[in-house]
């Protein structure tokens, strides 16, 4: 698969090795070796937490976690400070609520990881039901998330942000405790179903309503590095909290395999919990197409001139 995706962008991404970049735009290598080995190391650190012999106090977690810090503390001042283009620029926050938006998002992906990962496993090896038969019963969060893109888009933009980021949280909450109170032999329709629509619910109105905050809210030079962010809060929220879920469901292996994985499902109902809290105190206005900054900068600028 791999193969394929190289070959089909070697033949297809355009071949711009000899155009210039513009000038004063530089790459910011020291963010790239600062940040990166940060983040790697801290959720390696988390994750194998579990399997080291002696839990956090192991020797190769411990120099982890050091070095994490470390990495991650030289990775602040590099980019506050020493980067000419750094990769994580702080006006990428001046946004009004942009900061708690970020924080939200890394709580509610981290819910959704664990939500994933541990649904599946569940499914599999404590209802004991097949694969085949359970990526079907997965269809209604793919037909979920169909209806939502349809339907959203002529209805998002009726409701204040605030309540559809609640909306999506709720939605996280009520399909990992469907979970963590899921009986021994479930009805499919009156647990599995409806969490399957929750957590879809829960993922595609805040991936849609943080789009809409940033195209809106940042210039367009700044918008491929906001949804990179995005992006990025996303695979390391999964990253860490799953990780977090791997110790809680570790140290309680003594228990039968359907309460050991239910203790991943409260901790995600937490996590989620956590997003709903933040999402609480961030006011982002309807989710509607508005004026992009350029377009508001050029209509105050002509407004001057007519004055």
């Amino acid at each position: 698969m791999l193969a394929v995706i190289c070959a089909a962008g070697m033949v297809s991404i355009p071949r711009d090795l000899r155009t210039r970049a513009p000038d004063g735009l530089t790459m910011d290598w020291l963010g790239v070796v600062t940040i990166a080995p940060g983040l790697i190391l801290l959720v390696y650190g988390i994750t194998d937490s579990s399997q080291a012999p002696q839990g956090w106090a192991s020797p190769q977690i411990i120099a982890a976690v050091v070095t994490s810090a470390c990495f991650l503390a030289v990775a602040v001042y590099v980019e506050g400070w020493v980067a000419t283009n750094p990769l994580v620029p702080s006006d990428l926050f001046s946004p009004t609520y942009m900061k708690r938006l970020v924080v939200g998002l890394f709580f509610t992906y981290g819910a959704f990881g664990i939500f994933l990962f541990y649904s599946s496993f569940y499914l599999e090896l404590v209802l004991e039901k097949s694969p085949l038969q359970t990526a079907v019963w997965y269809i209604p969060m793919i037909i979920s998330g169909l209806v939502l893109g349809v339907v959203g888009r002529m209805t998002l933009h009726l409701l204040p942000g605030r309540t559809l980021l609640l909306l999506s949280g709720t939605g996280f909450v009520v399909a990992c405790l469907l979970f963590s109170l899921m009986p021994a032999g479930p009805n499919y329709w009156a647990w599995i179903m409806p969490a399957m629509i929750a957590s879809s619910i829960g993922i595609d109105i805040t991936f849609t309503v943080s789009n809409v905050f940033i195209t809106t809210n940042l210039p367009g030079r700044r918008q491929g590095l906001a949804e990179a962010l995005i992006n990025s809060t996303l695979f390391l929220g999964i990253s860490v909290f799953l990780g977090l879920a791997n110790v809680a469901v570790a140290n309680t292996s003594d228990l039968p395999l359907r309460k050991n994985y239910q203790v991943a499902f409260w901790l995600a109902v937490g996590v989620s919990g956590v997003a709903m809290l933040v999402f609480a105190f961030i006011d982002l206005g309807q989710a509607k197409s508005e004026l992009t900054v350029e377009e508001r900068e050029r209509m105050e600028q002509g407004a001057h001139q007519g004055a």
